[in-house]
C-alpha cells in the first residue's frame, strides 16, 4: 500500500492540525465565580490551573509534540507516499490528543468552578479527526490491496 495520498488525505490532515494549533492557542477553561459579594462583586478562587490562560503554556506540549509527529509522518507521506504506518501514526498521535484534552475536559465538566471553553473543544476535535483520517486511510489500503483496486 505505496502510494502517493490523495488531496482529501492532506486537506483532512492539515485542517487536523490546524484545528489543534488554534485550539492550542486559545483558552481551554474559564473560571466561574464561587459567590457573589454585597455590592455586585464576585469572588473567584486564587488557584491556577492549565489551560486558563490563552497562549502557548507548557501544558501545552502534551498536544504539540503529537502534531509535531503527525506532520512528520505527513511530510513522509507525502515523499515516500502512503503507507499503513503513516496511517497508524495519524491515528495513534489522534488518540494521544484525544486522551489529554479529554481528561482535561473531564475534569472542567466535574468541577462547578470551571466552565470549558472553545480551545478545548477544537483539540477534541482534531484529536478525532486525526483519528478518522488515520483509520479511513487504513481501510481504505487494506481493502484495495484485498480487491486489487487502487484508490487513494
Amino acid at each position: 500500500m505505496n502510494k502517493n495520498p490523495s488531496h482529501q488525505y492532506v486537506a483532512a490532515t492539515v485542517i487536523a492540525v490546524g484545528l489543534a494549533i488554534i485550539g492550542m492557542m486559545l483558552p481551554w477553561v474559564q473560571k466561574l465565580p464561587v459567590r457573589n459579594i454585597e455590592g455586585g462583586g464576585e469572588a473567584y478562587t486564587m488557584e491556577w490551573i492549565p489551560g486558563l490562560e490563552a497562549g502557548f503554556e507548557t501544558f501545552d506540549l502534551f498536544v504539540l509534540v503529537p502534531i509535531l509527529f503527525t506532520l512528520l509522518a505527513g511530510g513522509v507521506a507525502a515523499s515516500r507516499g502512503r503507507s499503513w504506518w503513516t496511517d497508524g501514526i495519524l491515528s495513534i498521535m489522534g488518540g494521544v490528543i484525544l486522551w489529554v484534552a479529554g481528561n482535561s475536559y473531564i475534569g472542567y465538566y466535574t468541577t462547578e468552578r470551571y466552565a470549558a471553553q472553545p480551545g478545548v473543544y477544537l483539540v477534541l476535535a482534531a484529536g478525532l479527526l486525526l483519528i478518522l483520517i488515520g483509520a479511513g486511510g487504513f481501510l481504505t489500503g487494506f481493502t484495495s490491496d484485498r480487491t486489487g483496486q487502487t484508490t487513494a
